[in-house]
């Protein structure tokens, strides 16, 4: 019974801190991408739009191994395709701010965001997100 507890127990650790790190990882990749984004958009002298792209490619490569991560620890839970999605979504915003697009493009993956941002605030109980967000266009 006693190594049965232990075994229990470790598994219980070594789950926290997956998820520990994981947040972590999470929390600093999109921190700095979207931090980079707010500098370039504020045409601040300390960074350049280089440094914008070379933020999103770091971003893309975290954003794979976390990705991979959560489909080995959490195989069966959703993490995996919810962070997908939001790759998704961050992709678009990058594109958005990074490229000059024709403007049907453009307007496809600002409404691609929105029903992304819409569909996540109204599950967390931010109400209708999608009234507000059409200031946007």
């Amino acid at each position: 019974m006693i190594p049965w507890i232990t075994q229990t127990w470790q598994n219980h650790q070594k789950k926290l801190e997956v998820k520990t790190a994981l947040v972590t990882q999470i929390s600093k990749s999109v921190s700095d991408f979207l931090i980079t984004a707010q500098l370039v958009e504020a045409h601040s002298p300390s960074i350049a739009l280089a440094d914008y792209h070379n933020a999103y490619r770091n971003w893309s490569e975290v954003s794979a191994d976390i990705e991979s991560e959560l489909m080995a620890y959490f195989p069966t839970d959703a993490y995996s395709a919810q962070w997908h999605n939001y790759t998704v979504s961050l992709e678009k915003f990058y594109f958005l701010s990074a490229v000059n697009i024709p403007d049907p493009i453009r307007k496809a993956r600002i409404n691609s965001i929105q029903e992304y941002l819409s569909t996540r605030a109204i599950s967390h109980g931010f109400g209708d997100f999608d009234a507000r967000s059409k200031k946007i266009h």
